[in-house]
């Protein structure tokens, strides 16, 4: 249990933290999904929209390095989301023959009602938390800030040997 973890129990932290961070996620997922009149996508294709959000033009080679996956994988994905018009596939400028992924207007729209409507759900859950409690997640944020930054860096240097 987390409350269970000493400051300087490095190993039980990092046991801890997956368990308390993979279901909040998905909880705060299941919350505003509820609310939503869109059909929720699975989460491999939001995941590949996130990338072209984050980097407009990307290939899908890109693509699939980024999101660790095989690029026929994401291929496949990519024509799914293309026929569902969420995502668009442009020749690429320097090289035709290779697809460049944009996200369309349609995903745009999705995109920032999710937002939107988690900002207000998480708005009202915040609000109904002790001040303690709101403190201590405001005192955490750096701290898991900082861990995301460096779970990024191992992804990007690849596999460890």
């Amino acid at each position: 249990m987390i409350e269970d973890v000493g400051g300087d129990d490095t190993a039980a932290l990092a046991a801890a933290v997956p368990g308390a961070l993979g279901p909040f996620f998905r909880l705060i997922r299941g919350a505003v999904r509820v609310d939503l009149p869109t059909p929720g996508l699975p989460t491999a294709e939001v995941d590949l929209l996130r990338v072209v959000e984050r980097d407009p033009g990307i290939t899908v080679a890109a693509a699939a390095e980024r999101l660790r996956v095989a690029p026929n994988t994401v291929s496949t994905r990519v024509t799914h989301l293309v026929r569902a018009g969420l995502l668009d596939r442009r020749p690429g400028v320097a090289d035709r023959r290779q697809a460049t992924l944009y996200l369309t207007a349609v995903t745009e729209a999705r995109f920032a009602a999710w937002a939107e409507h988690r900002s207000a759900v998480l708005d009202e859950l915040v609000g109904r938390l002790l001040p303690e409690e709101r403190a201590a997640i405001t005192a955490a944020l750096p701290a898991l800030r900082h861990l995301r930054r460096l779970l990024e860096e191992r992804a990007e240097a690849g596999p460890v040997r």
